[in-house]
């Protein structure tokens, strides 16, 4: 009986140059969908940073002192979180309420995209001995979504008193305008007017995810 012989060709490795092709090739993909699936930082969208570090002022209901400060959007997006430069009592502890609105008339409209409450000891800016001053974020739990044009944001004091430090006399920041309000409405960071441009920008930061 004639025996039938097979033949097996045994397996070729893998040239180790192709080997890290293909890892890097893999990697590379799983680089891409994490980018993907990540989304993108937020960006700078407006500020003014220069600080008058001789004069501030305090916000807060026990004086019934609001402020607000229009900043203008180049591109859509959804507004994170400002920085501001402000700091609190401790007794009797306030929260401080941030809201970013739409503006009508060059001033806010009282229409609220986003507000955002943080209590008072999240910020502690102090003057350093070399004049210094620092900036607190307030971060919006549910951001605003923005299309081109002027917004404003409002800073609000609840149940005490915090202590905000703006920029010199003048306007360095050309996209928008400060405002003080003591006229107290309904709720906080929408008063019952804004009273006229301070003749002041204040000091801030805001930024915005694409």
């Amino acid at each position: 009986m004639q025996s039938i012989h097979t033949h097996y060709r045994p397996a070729q490795a893998i040239p180790a140059p192709l080997r890290m092709r293909r890892f890097v090739a893999a990697f590379a993909l799983c680089l891409a969908a994490t980018a993907a699936t990540a989304g993108n930082p937020p960006e700078l969208a407006a500020e003014q940073l220069a600080i008058d570090r001789t004069s501030n002022t305090v916000v807060g209901d026990a004086i019934n002192v609001e402020f607000a400060q229009t900043f203008v959007v180049w591109y859509p997006g959804r507004i994170t979180h400002v920085m501001l430069p402000l700091n609190c009592m401790s007794s009797p502890m306030p929260v401080l309420r941030v809201t970013i609105q739409k503006v009508k008339n060059g001033m806010p409209s009282g229409r609220v995209l986003a507000s955002q409450d943080v209590r008072g000891y999240a910020f502690d800016t102090f003057p350093a001995p070399t004049g210094e001053l620092g900036l607190r974020m307030v971060q919006f739990d549910k951001p605003a979504r923005v299309v081109p044009g002027s917004y404003a944001f409002t800073i609000s004091g609840i149940g005490g008193l915090c202590q905000i430090w703006y920029g010199p006399l003048g306007n360095p920041y050309t996209g928008g305008d400060a405002y003080l309000s003591n006229q107290p409405g309904g709720q906080p960071g929408v008063p019952n007017a804004w009273n006229f441009p301070m003749g002041r920008d204040l000091t801030f930061q805001v930024f915005q995810e694409p």
